[in-house]
């Protein structure tokens, strides 16, 4: 199974971070979709990034010209609609997998059930000398999933619409996720024992 990761990228303070994480994952059918938000220091990065020509995977640079801000959801539509692969994976710049077959687990527990995987959150601190540091178990609720929690079908945007960038609004990921949830089922979603490693901006 193939998965399109995107990453809607506006700082390049961990962007490496995301990159090695994506690296070592021991499933390898990929493709990297990296939706640059009008940033200069993610193109500076970019252009210094050494894409390895021996994997197997693509990976994709898409420069937004303009400036949406918008919580990056300008950045994810645009990637989910560039993406070529039917399972998709929202990965931010300043987020990371956890373990290494963060992605194989997905994919065995969905062949295995047939059901929407979501994993945990491993959440810390941004803020300097920040003290915070928590493993969240997520649930199927407004304050308990996160947007890059869900394993996300591409045919789920053409059913429920794309993220609403005119809302501008901090949950605006549970807007989409509640649409999907009531239309799939609660029921058809499952959760994995696998973590998202979150940096926090607001700790």
């Amino acid at each position: 199974m193939y998965v399109s990761i995107i990453t809607a990228a506006f700082s390049a303070t961990y962007i490496e971070n995301t990159w090695q994480s994506i690296k070592k994952q021991t499933h390898k059918d990929w493709e990297w979709i990296i939706v640059c938000d009008n940033s200069e220091e993610i193109r500076d990065w970019f252009n210094e990034f050494k894409v390895p020509r021996e994997e197997d995977n693509d990976i994709w640079f898409i420069d937004i010209s303009k400036n949406q801000a918008r919580y990056g959801l300008v950045a994810r539509n645009v990637g989910v609609m560039c993406s070529k692969y039917n399972r998709i994976v929202f990965l931010d710049d300043d987020n990371e997998f956890e373990e290494e077959d963060y992605l194989e687990e997905l994919i065995k527990v969905e062949k295995k059930t047939g059901k929407i995987p979501y994993t945990k959150l491993h959440l810390i601190g941004k803020k300097p000398d920040s003290t915070y540091d928590r493993y969240k178990k997520t649930a199927l609720a407004r304050h308990n999933i996160d947007l890059g929690n869900p394993f996300y079908r591409k045919r789920f945007f053409n059913r429920y619409g794309y993220f609403d960038d005119s809302q501008n609004k901090i949950m605006f990921d549970w807007d989409l996720i509640k649409k999907i949830k009531d239309g799939e089922g609660e029921d058809m979603f499952v959760r994995v024992d696998r973590n998202l490693f979150f940096r926090h901006k607001r700790y």
